[in-house]
């Protein structure tokens, strides 16, 4: 039975040198798994929403952004208003409007 160091001196310095070398690269292809880069959705349309977290003692109105295309919607700002008149829904909109521009 030969020992290590008479393994090592019968191989070739090409053969070591292409073993380090599949090696390596059979390595690097498990350590750098392709990343995929996360797209933000983008939001086409807005609006402006009443709620009231306390059974209608206090009312906030939100500004929502929605993407019809993935049907996601999110919060952009939320602020406070001091009392609400009682208006039907299509008036609550169009003061809510109004609402959004005053503020700017």
């Amino acid at each position: 039975m030969s020992s290590q160091f008479e393994k090592r001196k019968a191989k070739s310095t090409e053969t070591v040198t292409k073993e380090i070398e599949d090696r390596r690269a059979e390595i690097r292809s498990r350590a750098e798994p392709e990343v995929t880069p996360v797209v933000e959705p983008v939001y086409t349309q807005t609006g402006l929403d009443i709620y009231t977290t306390d059974g209608g003692k206090t009312y906030g109105v939100a500004q929502i952004s929605y993407n019809p295309e993935t049907g996601d919607a999110k919060v952009v700002e939320t602020f406070g208003i001091t009392r609400l008149v009682a208006l039907t829904y299509a008036q609550q909109k169009l003061s809510l409007g109004s609402l959004k521009k005053s503020k700017k």
